[in-house]
């Protein structure tokens, strides 16, 4: 895992450790962009394993919530506070998302219940 040194605010992830990890963040990146053709945001809760190196990217399945464009900044506002902090009303924006990478390239799946 690299460190960059300089920690960003990143939307969607809220940890130190995550935000000092570059690899983390350029897979973070790709996760919120394919989020973003759905007019989401996602909001990491933990790792899920699945973890590999590539592509200057440490890519691994997540776990947390895929939220609306409209109802980020509310959200946000709760779950900077922690996972325990998130209403009820969030429930079904609760997301997994799952990695794989084949001859075409990276494909991110997110995966809501």
């Amino acid at each position: 895992m690299s460190d960059t040194g300089v920690l960003q605010k990143v939307v969607g992830l809220n940890s130190k450790h995550d935000l000092s990890d570059a690899q983390f963040v350029n897979f973070f990146n790709r996760v919120q962009e394919e989020a973003n053709k759905q007019g989401k945001v996602f909001f990491l809760d933990c790792g899920e394993g699945n973890m590999a190196e590539f592509d200057d990217m440490l890519a691994m399945d997540l776990s947390g919530w895929l939220v609306d464009f409209s109802d980020a900044k509310e959200f946000e506002s709760f779950w900077s506070l922690g996972s325990d902090y998130v209403p009820e009303k969030f429930i079904k924006d609760e997301c997994e998302e799952e990695w794989s990478k084949d001859k075409d390239g990276l494909h991110i799946n997110l995966i809501t219940f």
